[in-house]
């Protein structure tokens, strides 16, 4: 797609000159781009809407009660470090 008036000879239709015609495909393609990511955005917020819709229903029945607290959080911090470097471990494997 061309942004550029389209100029005709004899009513057939003539590309723009190379130059032109690539900052055209530039312009082309970031116009898709910001429209793909404005869908993908509308997306997501449906995705989160269906979720938190789903956490709700099952809230009420029962079912959910979240993820325990520190389940997935590891312990950090320096005492942590030294204690894993006395089992033998390696900065790079921590």
């Amino acid at each position: 797609m061309c942004f550029c008036q389209p100029k005709t000879i004899r009513s057939a239709p003539v590309l723009c000159h190379i130059k032109h015609n690539s900052t055209c495909q530039v312009q082309s393609a970031v116009l898709w781009q910001a429209w793909l990511l404005g869908i993908a955005e509308i997306e997501r917020e449906h995705i989160r809407e269906r979720q938190t819709a789903e956490i709700a229903a099952a809230k009420q029945r029962g079912v959910y009660t979240g993820r325990k607290q520190g389940a997935t959080k590891a312990p950090t911090g320096p005492e942590q470090a030294q204690a894993l470097r006395a089992r033998g471990l390696k900065n790079r494997e921590f």
